[in-house]
C-alpha cells in the first residue's frame, strides 16, 4: 500500500493528473502525506520495522496523534483547527 500511494504521488507531483488552484493543490498533497503518516504510525505502534517510516519524525507523527484526536480533517485553515483544538479543550477541562 505504502509503495502504490507514492507511486501516485509521484503521478501527481509529475502532473499527470493536471493542474489544480493552489488550495486544492495544496489539499491534495496533504491527503497523500497524510495516507503515508498513517500508515507510519501503523507501523510504528504495530511495531513492524520499515525504514520508509523515517520520512516523518516523531514531531510530525506526535503531532499528526494529537490533531487526529479532534477530528479535523476537513479543509480547514490552521486559525480553524487552532479554534477547534481550544474549544475541545475547554470542554475536557
Amino acid at each position: 500500500m505504502w509503495n502504490e500511494i507514492i507511486e501516485n504521488y509521484e503521478s501527481y507531483l509529475d502532473g499527470s493528473c493536471g493542474n489544480f488552484l493552489s488550495d486544492l493543490d495544496m489539499h491534495i498533497h496533504s491527503q497523500f502525506e497524510v495516507s503515508l503518516l498513517v500508515l507510519a504510525l501503523s507501523f510504528i505502534l504495530n511495531n513492524k520495522d520499515f525504514k520508509a517510516v523515517e520520512r516523518f519524525n516523531d514531531k510530525e507523527i506526535g503531532i499528526y496523534e494529537n490533531i487526529s484526536k479532534y477530528d479535523v480533517f476537513e479543509i480547514l485553515i490552521i486559525e480553524d483547527i487552532k479554534k477547534k483544538i481550544i474549544s475541545k479543550d475547554k470542554e475536557n477541562s
